[in-house]
């Protein structure tokens, strides 16, 4: 709610479309923010390595040899950290 000229008490819209879109995009990364922190606190640092080595493009299989584990468990952990981001942006949404 914002004032008008007469002090009387008025919604806003947004009219500009890129100032929407702008604060949608904000919202959207401080709720994604959200998620890895909570997300973040169950995750061991081999998780984290293999989201980060995912994230940056890397195959599983080359995450596995970076970490010395085989590709199937990379495979299965992410598969955890999926869900578990899954279930915290739900519970946080």
């Amino acid at each position: 709610m914002v004032q008008d000229e007469d002090g009387e008490e008025v919604e806003r819209e947004f009219v500009d479309e890129g100032a929407m879109e702008a604060m949608e995009a904000v919202l959207e990364k401080i709720e994604w923010e959200q998620v890895l922190a909570s997300v973040g606190q169950m995750l061991d640092t081999v998780d984290w390595a293999i989201m980060e080595g995912l994230l940056e493009g890397k195959t599983q299989k080359e995450v596995g040899l970076m970490l010395g584990i085989s590709q199937s468990a990379v495979s299965q952990r992410w598969a955890r950290i999926c869900a578990l981001v899954r279930q915290v942006a739900g519970d946080l949404g």
